[in-house]
């Protein structure tokens, strides 16, 4: 099920954390976190395309609050994805 993978993605970001993998762990994170905002926008009746949790967070429908501290953690995954994706994402 969509819980399990996030949750097994959870579980790597935590292991790689311990392991000093750090790129590893933001990316799991991300990918974990992408993965719950997405199933509540598929909740909801929408899509989500992309790679920016902090977007798809403020396109949810109104009345569905995302506590503003999640919301700050996910700008923080976000900036995140590229260099830990991509290692020539950035100069």
């Amino acid at each position: 099920t969509g819980l399990g993978k996030r949750q097994r993605d959870l579980e790597h970001a935590s292991e790689a954390g311990e392991a000093e993998r750090y790129e590893w762990a933001c990316l799991a994170a991300h990918q974990a976190t992408g993965k719950g905002v997405k199933g509540l926008h598929l909740y909801f009746g929408q899509e989500a395309w992309g790679h920016v949790i902090a977007q798809f967070s403020s396109e949810l429908p109104e009345g569905v609050d995302i506590p503003p501290e999640l919301c700050n953690k996910a700008r923080v995954l976000d900036k995140f994805y590229f260099p830990t994706r991509y290692p020539n994402g950035h100069p």
